[in-house]
């Protein structure tokens, strides 16, 4: 099988299109599948289109062509979809997908606003389709693919070896949706015998790690000096560490949305 592998696309639709269509995915073929690492909308960018990237999902998952990793965005969706309370960070992506919604049942349909955006979503099961189409990993021969890392064992400072039978989308994944994947892989925590495939945090710190070897990584230069690559593109390629390969590109504001193209198969 051979997968195409992204994440964070945060609304960019013509983005992800284009870099699938120069990665060579070709959705007529049956050995291609994508194999999404979630974060799928919330982020500002002049070409955002939340409705767009959730069509493509609905579409992706609906031929089979499409695995969801979740990112901690797309379980934040949920959440503010299920307590009826909106927050800022997903206050436009909840409009767009009520919009959206509302006019591809009338075309005519007039904008939508306040908790009546919320209702469509809820009412339309927007927030089961990301449940109960989302995985908190996946897995091949060679590769564990996820949105941050996986669960830890952190009194042993190492992956939890039992993390595979963690509860699907329990608190503890929530959390691990939010690590970094390349931070542990420098540290030297990895996954035996796999290759980590995460998202998450942009490409550039794994690409500035190797750079800066003995800059720490919590201390003030290094966030001086992140804070000002954090747009530079040429940063923003696939990182590829020992144990652990980052994709992602912050497309939202560098307009790089890598594509890992990998030859495996699932276990």
């Amino acid at each position: 099988m051979r997968y195409f592998v992204f994440s964070d696309v945060h609304g960019c639709l013509s983005r992800l299109t284009e870099a699938l269509r120069r990665a060579g995915y070709n959705p007529a073929d049956g050995s291609h599948k994508l194999l999404f690492l979630g974060d799928a909308f919330d982020k500002k960018s002049p070409e955002r289109d939340d409705f767009g990237v959730y069509e493509f999902l609905q579409e992706g998952i609906r031929n089979k062509k499409l695995i969801w990793v979740l990112g901690n965005h797309d379980t934040m969706l949920v959440s503010v979809i299920r307590s009826g309370k909106m927050n800022k960070q997903s206050e436009e992506t909840v409009r767009a997908l009520a919009q959206g919604i509302a006019r591809g049942l009338d075309p005519a349909a007039p904008a939508v606003a306040g908790a009546r955006c919320l209702e469509i979503l809820k009412a339309h099961g927007v927030d089961l389709f990301i449940e109960e189409n989302g995985l908190d990993y996946f897995e091949t021969e060679r590769y564990v693919f996820t949105h941050g890392i996986v669960p830890m064992d952190r009194s042993a400072g190492r992956y939890d070896p039992d993390w595979r039978n963690e509860p699907a989308h329990s608190k503890t994944w929530n959390g691990c949706r939010s690590g970094n994947g390349m931070e542990l892989g420098l540290r030297g925590i990895r996954i035996p015998d796999k290759i980590l495939v995460c998202g998450h945090v942009g490409t550039y710190y794994g690409h500035l790690a190797e750079r800066y070897p003995n800059l720490p990584r919590n201390g003030p230069d290094w966030k001086r000096l992140a804070a000002k690559v954090k747009k530079t593109p040429s940063l923003f390629g696939i990182y590829e560490g020992d144990g652990v390969i980052g994709v992602d590109g912050n497309c939202h504001n560098t307009g790089v949305l890598n594509v890992l193209v990998v030859d495996d198969v699932p276990v």
